[in-house]
C-alpha cells in the first residue's frame, strides 16, 4: 500500500485493534513503492510469509497447562535523572523463546525490557527497565510457574548512588560501580519446584571451557539447565539475528545447537529441554 495510507492514524488504530484481539499481522516493509513513493508499504518477503504460515500450522499443545515465564532484554542502571548505562541486549533470543512456548500451548508471561524488540503474537507481558523492577515482577509472578527461562541480560553492576537532576557536563565526573546481587541465584529459592533454564553469556571461550563454566554456574544457581553462548562474535549473541548455544544439564549432559536463526535456536532449545524435563509430554 502507499506509505501515507499505512501511516494514516485510522489504519494504525485498526491494526492495533486487530493485534489486541489476537490476529497475526505481517506488516509491510520499507522500500520503493509502485506508486513512486519510498517508504513502508511493500509486501513482506514471500519466504518470510511462508515461514510464518508454517509456524502457525505446526502449532502444538505439547506445553498446554504449563505456566512459563520468560525474561528478555537488557536492564539499565541510572546515573542521574536523565542518564543511564546498559548493555547491548536486544531481547531477540528471549522473545523467540517466549513465542515458541506460546506456539506450543503454554500459558506464557513475558517479562520484557522496555528497550527490547516486541513479540509477534499476543503474549501476556510486563515491561521493566531496571534490574530492581525485573526482580520485583519476578517475585510477584513466580510462585505458580512451572518453567522459567531467564534470558534477560541483567546488569552485573549498579551505580553507587544515583544523582538527582542532571549532572553537569562541564567538569569531570567519577562514576562508581558496585557488584549487583544476581537475580538468578534467588529464583530457585522463590520457587524450588519449577524447572529453571538460564542463559550464560561468555566472551571468547572455547567449547570445553564454556561447558565447564556453564555447569559450574548451573550448580551455583541450582538450575536445571544452563544455555551458554559466546557473545564475542558479531554473528551470534547480543543484537544478532543468529545464535549458537550449548545446553548443559544437571547430569553433565550437553547439547549443541549450531549457528542458526534465533527463532530456530528457540525451537530446538524448547524441544530439547521439554523432552528432558517432561519426558511424558507428547
Amino acid at each position: 500500500m502507499n506509505v501515507n495510507m499505512w501511516q494514516n492514524p485510522l489504519v494504525q488504530q485498526n491494526i492495533s485493534k486487530l493485534k489486541n484481539t489476537g490476529y497475526q499481522i505481517i506488516e509491510p516493509v520499507k522500500g520503493m513503492l509502485a506508486c513512486g513513493y519510498e517508504g513502508k508499504g511493500r509486501l513482506e518477503d514471500i519466504n518470510l510469509i511462508n515461514e510464518e504460515i508454517m509456524c502457525q500450522l505446526k502449532r502444538t499443545k505439547s506445553l498446554s497447562g504449563k505456566k512459563v515465564i520468560v525474561t528478555a532484554g537488557g536492564t539499565l542502571e541510572k546515573i542521574d535523572s536523565v542518564r543511564y548505562i546498559t548493555n547491548k541486549s536486544s531481547g531477540k533470543m528471549g522473545i523467540s523463546i517466549a513465542e515458541e512456548c506460546y506456539l506450543r500451548g503454554a500459558d506464557v508471561l513475558l517479562l520484557r525490557a522496555k528497550s527490547s524488540v516486541t513479540p509477534r503474537y499476543l503474549i501476556t507481558e510486563e515491561v521493566f527497565e531496571t534490574a530492581d523492577e525485573l526482580a520485583k515482577a519476578i517475585q510477584n509472578k513466580i510462585s505458580d510457574c512451572d518453567m522459567f527461562f531467564h534470558v534477560a541480560a541483567v546488569s552485573d553492576f549498579q551505580t553507587a548512588g544515583v544523582a538527582y537532576g542532571k549532572i553537569s557536563s562541564k567538569k569531570t565526573f567519577n562514576l562508581k560501580l558496585k557488584p549487583r546481587k544476581k537475580i538468578l541465584d534467588n529464583l530457585k529459592k522463590l520457587n524450588p519446584k519449577m524447572n529453571l533454564i538460564a542463559f550464560k553469556a561468555e566472551y571468547g571461550l572455547g567449547k570445553s571451557e564454556m561447558i565447564k563454566v556453564a555447569y559450574r554456574r548451573l550448580q551455583e544457581a541450582k538450575a536445571d539447565a544452563i544455555v551458554a553462548n559466546d557473545i564475542s562474535r558479531s554473528d551470534r549473541g547480543f543484537q544478532a539475528d543468529t545464535n549458537e548455544v550449548y545446553i548443559v544439564l544437571k547430569n553433565g549432559e550437553y547439547h549443541k545447537i549450531p549457528l542458526s536463526l534465533k527463532r530456530e535456536v528457540a525451537s530446538e532449545l524448547v524441544d530439547f529441554v521439554s523432552k528432558k524435563l517432561y519426558p511424558k509430554l507428547d
